[in-house]
């Protein structure tokens, strides 16, 4: 065969491969937005494993210092008994450690065209997926060959970004440990925001007691009273704004495996199944300023 005609063969092979792909290759704009948005949902579930030791020790607080405005026998430090409510989240956070960077490293690759990074950080995310992630992890083999990179770089040029066609196939080697890592990480937060709601209802019963403690001595006039009460409204409403915003993150773990899932697919609804995970995203960007502020 001769150069000339293995030329022309070649040529129709990758005008072949991008027409059938134009359809299923993700716009770099679309992608960046999901990754952006992975990277922003992952502060609530943090939060939520910090609220659980904030609210256990607080608590425990609350009766030592009603022992001590009563004069009896008290501690400066926490008592054994407020480590019964702490929870062991070292896995998921990990987890969701390995999700933010996977997300950040999808934004990077879509904007610059750095996705060796994506492919060390999808490499983690199957880590995380399999139980298998360790702090300082060796870099397996890369989800893309060299084959397929340089096929699928072809490709991407056609249809303007060089590496659409790379993103586009770690997204769908890591399709399936999203949605695990997502349906993991929503039954975590389906158990800690149950022990949460629990943890606050104790800490609200021994705010109170303290506040009736203080109430009690006559000495305290209405305008300290008043300030305690004050003081005390407000170190719940962190933990309150902080509870209700757990219903909104499963929803936005829903989002992210759809947004996900129809991205790595290529279906003509991924425009809409990223804007309603960014929209979500953002609603828990706002919540957690919200509690930081309250906090």
């Amino acid at each position: 065969m001769s150069r000339a005609t293995w030329a022309r063969l070649t040529a129709l092979c990758v005008l072949a491969l991008a027409t059938t792909a134009c359809a299923t290759l993700p716009q770099p704009t679309k992608v960046q937005d999901f990754g952006a948005a992975v990277s922003t949902t992952a502060g609530i579930f943090r939060e939520a494993v910090s609220a659980n030791r904030a609210l256990a020790i607080r608590a425990n607080q609350e009766s030592q210092a009603q022992a001590y405005i009563r004069r009896r026998p008290y501690t400066l430090t926490e008592t054994g008994d407020y480590t019964a409510v702490l929870v062991k989240a070292d896995a998921q956070l990990a987890a969701l450690a390995a999700l933010e960077q996977y997300g950040k490293a999808i934004t990077l690759a879509a904007d610059q065209g750095v996705v060796d990074k994506l492919e060390q950080a999808s490499v983690r995310l199957g880590e995380a997926a399999g139980g298998l992630v360790i702090a300082a992890s060796p870099v397996a083999i890369p989800v893309a060959g060299p084959a397929l990179k340089l096929t699928s770089r072809g490709v991407g040029f056609l249809l303007g970004n060089a590496y659409a066609g790379e993103i586009q196939a770690v997204l769908v080697a890591r399709n399936a440990s999203v949605k695990k890592l997502a349906e993991e990480l929503d039954l975590s937060l389906e158990a800690l925001g149950a022990l949460l709601g629990a943890q606050l209802d104790q800490f609200e019963i021994e705010r109170m007691a303290t506040l009736d403690v203080i109430r009690r001595d006559r000495r305290v006039d209405a305008l300290r009273l008043d300030g305690a009460y004050r003081t005390a409204r407000t170190d719940l409403e962190g933990a309150r704004a902080l509870l209700s915003s757990l219903a909104k993150y499963k929803a936005a773990l829903r989002a992210l495996t759809e947004a996900h899932d129809a991205l790595a697919k290529g279906e003509g609804s991924s425009e809409v199944a990223v804007r309603r995970f960014v929209a979500l995203a953002n609603d828990l960007a706002d919540v957690l300023k919200a509690v930081r502020a309250a906090q």
